[in-house]
């Protein structure tokens, strides 16, 4: 059976049965955009394959080519992208590490549609606003400020990944990951979390891009907003995209060369933002005036699943 993403692809899942049926099932929560719709997109196959990856893995993770192939490696598994075929193996023990294992092969994916998937939280403070997209590794606080902005009537289409196309002159921007990963005070493992329930048509299915903010955590009580020219913009990005890979025609690093080119700034995320967030919502909305004239943004209630 084929699986509609919300990201605009479609998957097929094949191979060892145990594998495929957990990579179905985190993938119905996860990334399905709702059980009405029809299959769609570009579809390509995962095909899982009980077994360890052979060869040794890079720190962090990165892909490589590997004869009509490209490959990547890590302590969970092995990802090998047959982009000819729309097909990609994923070699791995059991079924730990999976959810990363298939956001690698996703963000590859992509990359062969011309597309880039963002290690970002997306958000826009109300109905026909563009987005910002907040980017940064997981820890850096993008999921407790989309929780907050969201508990102040904010937008949102993820608060960990998202798909980002070129449309026209700008960004357009679609969810990766659906559900939301909280970090619960005294707990080292996170929680999923489903924003659709607990914020009721508040969900995306796409919006403009208008700004692009890199979060770091701050020892300040408020958050601080600064500038960072496209070239630290750009440096920052290659180590925030999962399918970030083989680029012999320099498509991909034009491509987020043209991101980096827009409105971009470092949030120093203070301690105010686990408290409600209201310095960075006010510091988000001006990134968003200072990118100029607000573009139409879709916000409608997404399907719960099963409905």
């Amino acid at each position: 059976m084929a699986l509609p993403l919300a990201c605009g692809l479609t998957l097929r899942f094949t191979g060892e049965l145990e594998l495929a049926q957990w990579a179905r099932g985190g993938a119905t929560v996860w990334f399905l955009k709702g059980p009405a719709e029809g299959a769609s997109g570009s579809t390509w196959e995962i095909s899982f394959e009980r077994g360890r990856p052979l060869g040794p893995f890079a720190n962090p993770p990165r892909w490589g080519l590997r004869l009509q192939a490209e490959e990547c490696r890590t302590p969970w598994g092995g990802v090998t992208l047959q982009p000819a075929a729309r097909r990609c193996l994923i070699r791995m023990p059991d079924h730990h590490g999976m959810g990363y294992l298939i956001h690698l092969a996703l963000g590859a994916m992509l990359r062969h549609q011309g597309r880039v998937q963002l290690h970002a939280a997306a958000l826009a403070p109300e109905e026909g606003v563009s987005a910002v997209l907040v980017a940064g590794p997981s820890g850096s606080g993008k999921t407790t400020l989309t929780l907050n902005l969201a508990r102040r009537g904010w937008g949102f289409l993820s608060d960990d990944s998202v798909a980002l196309s070129q449309e026209g002159g700008g960004f357009s921007a679609a969810p990766v990951r659906l559900r939301f990963m909280q970090g619960l005070h005294g707990e080292a493992r996170k929680r999923p979390l489903d924003p659709d329930a607990e914020f009721p048509g508040r969900r995306l299915w796409s919006a403009p891009v208008g700004a692009l903010v890199f979060i770091e955590p701050a020892r300040s009580s408020s958050c601080s907003l600064s500038p960072l020219t496209p070239t630290q913009a750009l440096s920052r990005l290659p180590a925030l995209i999962p399918g970030f890979g083989p680029d012999t025609g320099r498509c991909q690093i034009r491509m987020l060369a043209r991101l980096a080119s827009l409105p971009s700034f470092l949030l120093h995320s203070g301690a105010d933002v686990p408290q409600g967030g209201g310095s960075a919502a006010a510091l988000l909305r001006d990134c968003l005036n200072r990118a100029g004239t607000p573009l139409d943004a879709t916000m409608e209630a997404r399907p719960r699943m099963g409905a």
